[in-house]
């Protein structure tokens, strides 16, 4: 009988299996391959990686990079064989000559420097350095409720809010 439990056994039509997934514990990106180097305790290695080393191209299992002159020559070695021991997936690291992205020190500086900025063109911040000339942004810290880039809110009148306790 054609019924509608036939048109159900006609729409299960088994579907081919999507491509297999990274197995856990496999970086899946250059900031996780580096905190990966640093997590097996190979220091020097990973600040390499992070102030001498250009990403140029990134894929689970296929890395290329442009090495600064300060790198160590076998740096590419260095890692694909770390990463092979480390992961349960063959590493292929090769060296590229193209530009890739800045340093993740370097960007890392950048996004300081930025965040620096920011509160320094942040109203309050402003008109505490025009009250103190002589003061100096030391520490940038998050306060609660506050992100990165967030600027801060003027605190709405007590009786707007309805809070007759101030």
């Amino acid at each position: 009988p054609a019924g509608p439990r036939a048109a159900l056994a006609e729409e299960r039509v088994p579907q081919a299996d999507p491509a297999p997934a990274s197995p856990p514990g496999d970086p899946q990106s250059w900031v996780e391959v580096v905190a990966l180097v640093r997590q097996r305790h190979e220091a020097i290695l990973a600040n390499h990686l992070e102030r001498d080393v250009h990403l140029v191209r990134f894929e689970v299992g296929r890395i290329e990079i442009r090495p600064s002159d300060a790198a160590p020559r076998n740096l590419a070695g260095q890692l694909g064989r770390l990463l092979n021991d480390a992961t349960e997936r063959r590493w292929m690291v090769s060296v590229s000559s193209e530009p890739g992205e800045t340093p993740l020190q370097a960007q890392r500086q950048a996004a300081e420097a930025e965040r620096r900025a920011a509160a320094l063109r942040d109203p309050l911040v402003q008109a505490v350095m025009d009250t103190f000339p002589e003061a100096k942004l030391e520490t940038l810290r998050e306060g609660p409720g506050r992100g990165a880039d967030a600027t801060p809110a003027a605190d709405p009148d007590p009786e707007a809010r309805g809070d007759e306790s101030s």
